[in-house]
């Protein structure tokens, strides 16, 4: 077996043994908090963890337009029912709110007595009924009489409407461009783009069955901008790929005019590729999209040595010339690596993992070039007929360059808004602006919250961070009140300290004693003396039950809205 040969089968067998590993254990992800940073302060983890998984970032924002006011009306209807019925979303709203037929989570309706302070006197159990009754002047079903008889002060409503993500005004959202609006929350966090995709699936295939086929179908949200990015960095990867391979095939075929010399070009940058993307695989548990487009970028860093080489090799043999050009190429390897090494000490996933996919490819890109390369271009070296030589290369004028270099500049600039500095974070943004803007279109008939704080309290116990909470939730009733904030909203709206569950179980009546105020509060009023035997037995219930517990709320479908508002971050 030959030199050629011999080295040929070792490398092609290291390359068979990283396609294998690609194979069985390479997984793409295209979740951007890959490049957040890991060691943070703990309102930045908050933050982080908010985006990642919070039930903001599940929000599916469903426009439906392309008919009058009143068709997409009723297929937004039809829509959210269809979609309740799958397992896939926690909740889909449409600004609709029935008492008749709004779903109250057993851990509220077994302990909304524990949830808000009540007043039980004689004169507080009065208004309660009083508002009670101007509420079925306007009309209610039997569901909201029932509600009523078990929890005359509507606490259990006040509780939902409190968790909404949005502003529920009883009537159905609809955008300024006349678009029905919907929020959908998904069951999966939105950085699982696969579970997105199938939400979205799903939402469109709900769609199709509802709608008349005339309608139009607009989703966006964080999950649904995942999936896009998703689409175009693939798309984009694989377009410029090929682009500037393009481009770099065309200029070394110009320089060489030999397709064997092109062929050969590819094997260190092949090489490195391989071997970057096999180490960034056995070192992470998933390789992000950003690596692979942006890394195979900076590793074309890698196609000056086999440039290098047949430069050199004109006259005289691939192994005289890597010898001669050796010592340079390792300095300049060498100082490649350590650039790139630095992107590994990143305090995000995303950065070192392309320090080490570029460090590595880089390193295996010049080993070819040094081990392989030469043996297979072989004694002939790397002369060609008809390729120029140094000599005879043309050169660029210095007041050619000049001029190239300024009409560039000049050719580009009524692109630009004419500011030397961007400081707009929102160009950052992969997601296409037309998209933002039709979130933002949507959105604004939902009337989401607009969160502008987020305030963190980090406590060593639970009780102490619920306690910590309500102390804080006092000034920011005071801030409602004076008009400086809209509204809040805390983890102790539905999970009190159990100090204050207890003040409040001890603040109910026994039976006997709320027996007599709610008779004498009914009589005069178009209640039965018995209607409201339900709610004894709730308050009876509510003096002896257990404080309500996380446990609770995680075993029902108030985890969602739970898991965001209460965070636990490694030991915290």
């Amino acid at each position: 077996m030959s030199p050629a040969a011999r080295r040929s089968a070792w490398w092609l067998a290291a390359a068979t043994l990283s396609v294998a590993i690609l194979v069985t254990k390479l997984q793409l992800s295209f979740d951007l908090s890959a490049f957040f940073p890991k060691q943070t302060e703990l309102i930045h983890e908050v933050l982080i963890e908010q985006v990642r998984k919070g039930p903001a970032s599940r929000l599916l924002v469903i426009g439906i337009g392309g008919a009058s006011e009143e068709q997409v009306i009723d297929t937004g209807r039809r829509l959210r029912e269809e979609l309740l019925v799958t397992p896939t979303f926690v909740s889909v709203l449409n600004g609709e709110f029935d008492e008749d037929t709004a779903e109250i989570p057993s851990p509220i309706l077994d302990h909304y007595l524990l949830m808000r302070d009540l007043d039980f006197s004689d004169a507080g159990i009065e208004r309660a009924l009083d508002a009670r009754l101007r509420d079925l002047a306007f009309g209610g079903g039997p569901a909201l009489i029932d509600l009523i008889t078990r929890d005359p002060y509507l606490v259990t409503l006040d509780v939902l409407q409190s968790l909404m993500p949005a502003e529920m005004s009883g009537k159905p959202w609809v955008a300024p461009n006349g678009e029905a609006v919907l929020l959908a929350e998904t069951q999966a966090a939105a950085i699982d783009v696969a579970a997105q995709e199938a939400a979205i699936a799903e939402v469109r295939d709900a769609f199709a069955a509802v709608g008349d086929g005339t309608q139009d179908l607009d989703i966006t949200g964080v999950g649904a901008f995942s999936v896009e990015l998703q689409r175009t960095i693939r798309a984009e990867a694989f377009l410029r790929s090929v682009l500037a391979s393009a481009a770099l095939l065309f200029v070394l075929f110009v320089v060489f005019r030999n397709a064997r010399l092109l062929l050969l070009s590819a094997v260190p940058l092949l090489s490195g590729f391989l071997a970057g993307l096999t180490l960034v695989t056995l070192l992470f548990d998933t390789v992000h999209g950003i690596t692979l487009a942006f890394g195979f970028t900076l590793l074309g860093v890698a196609v000056d040595y086999p440039l290098h080489l047949f430069s050199h090799a004109r006259h005289s043999s691939g192994l005289t010339a890597i010898e001669r050009i050796w010592p340079t190429m390792r300095l300049g390897v060498l100082s490649t690596v350590v650039a790139y090494l630095a992107l590994t000490f990143s305090n995000s996933d995303g950065l070192a993992q392309l320090g080490y996919f570029t460090a590595g490819g880089v390193v295996v890109a010049s080993l070819a070039t040094r081990t392989w390369l030469p043996y297979l271009l072989g004694n002939q070296g790397a002369t060609t007929s008809d390729a120029p030589t140094a000599t005879q290369a043309p050169r660029l004028s210095f007041t050619f360059t000049v001029i190239l270099f300024a009409t560039g500049l000049i050719a580009v600039y009524p692109g630009s808004d004419g500011a030397l500095w961007d400081d707009n974070l929102s160009s950052l943004s992969p997601v296409a602006g037309d998209r933002l803007a039709a979130d933002q279109n949507l959105r604004s008939a939902a009337v989401t919250a607009d969160l502008r704080y987020q305030l963190t309290i980090n406590a060593d116990s639970l009780e102490s961070l619920l306690r910590a909470s309500e102390e804080l939730d006092a000034l920011l009733d005071d801030a409602v009140d004076i008009g400086l904030l809209e509204s809040w909203q805390s983890v102790t709206r539905l999970l009190p300290s159990e100090q204050t569950q207890q003040t409040r179980r001890q603040n109910i009546p026994n039976r006997e004693t709320l027996s007599q105020r709610i008779a004498v509060a009914v009589s005069g009023t178009p209640f039965r003396a018995d209607a409201f035997d339900t709610f004894l037995a709730s308050a009876d219930a509510a003096r002896s039950s257990p404080p309500i517990t996380v446990a609770d709320l995680q075993a029902s479908t108030l985890r969602s809205w739970l898991d965001a508002h209460l965070l636990q971050i490694g030991d915290r």
